[in-house]
């Protein structure tokens, strides 16, 4: 059975041995399950700058039990929630799960969301590169 993620005008598509990646229903890449591990090992000695928006994604969750009457959304009795690098330090944070070595360059807020994204980046930067980490 074939492992398949599409959205709306991206995707992949993995299938015994191949990994075909679709853009708009176009294949734009084709590679063996073999090469592309040997593309994900090498990113071991890649580094890699990533600019632009640093976002903190929150995820709330919860039970829901009533649609609201001033508005039709969802009413969430909260139990949880957990924090994640959203847009570009999401992508620096995956880089760096794959052996990247990774330089982020953007903005983070000076309050407790700013602190929590940039605590979150810290923990998964190397000891040896948390000092190029700066807080203004």
């Amino acid at each position: 059975m074939p492992l398949t993620w599409r959205s709306k005008k991206i995707g992949f598509l993995i299938e015994e041995s191949l990994v075909l990646f679709v853009c708009a229903k176009s294949i734009i890449m084709q590679l063996s399950i073999k090469e592309l591990k040997k593309v994900i090992l090498e990113f071991k000695y890649k580094r890699i700058l990533v600019v632009g928006d640093l976002i903190l994604d929150q995820y709330i969750f919860g039970e829901v039990d009533r649609i609201s009457p001033e508005a039709p959304v969802p009413v969430v009795w909260a139990r949880g929630d957990k924090y994640l690098g959203g847009g570009t330090a999401n992508v620096g944070l995956n880089l760096i799960d794959l052996g990247a070595q990774v330089s982020l360059c953007g903005v983070i807020g000076d309050d407790y969301y700013g602190k929590v994204l940039f605590s979150l980046i810290k923990e998964k930067r190397s000891e040896e590169h948390t000092s190029e980490l700066q807080s203004h």
